[in-house]
């Protein structure tokens, strides 16, 4: 049961990360925002990590073959963790993933950002997005399109 939850979240978000409009918001000026996650807590709440695009286009790009990472997987880790204590206590690391920005792929070839994945409580799967710049792009429910912003 918890697998099919998981990979119907991992779907869920790769869909929503596509190069297409599903995942953004319409339109393509630098206002429109970007869906970098989605899940479900346990009371049936739909969130979803939504980015500006101008924010997105403000991060330190990174070309693997060439330069060190921008912000390095421990310092990705510590922002999340810090963050994710404050929600939800004493969480248990799952994953930390790298993602490339497939929806800016022609235009920014080099825009990456981070999902740490959480298990907050039992069965309570919470990803948390950290951008490049170390800041967490926080979840909203689905209807409020704004992009609320956590410092470092």
């Amino acid at each position: 049961m918890l697998i099919m939850k998981r990979l119907c979240i991992l779907f869920s978000v790769l869909a929503m990360c596509l190069p297409c409009t599903s995942g953004r918001s319409a339109g393509t000026s630098e206002s429109s925002t970007v869906v970098l996650a989605s899940y479900e807590t346990r009371r049936g709440e739909k969130l979803t990590c939504v980015c500006e695009q101008a924010r997105l286009l403000k991060q330190t790009l990174w070309d693997p073959a060439k330069a060190a990472i921008p912000l390095d997987p421990a310092a990705a880790f510590a922002a999340a963790n810090k963050w994710i204590r404050k929600q939800h206590g004493d969480p248990k690391l799952l994953e930390i993933r790298i993602r490339r920005a497939d929806f800016y792929s022609d235009k920014r070839p080099g825009l990456f950002y981070y999902i740490c994945e959480f298990e907050a409580a039992a069965f309570e799967y919470v990803p948390v997005v950290v951008l490049m710049d170390g800041t967490i792009v926080e979840p909203v429910k689905p209807k409020e399109n704004r992009d609320p912003t956590n410092s470092k």
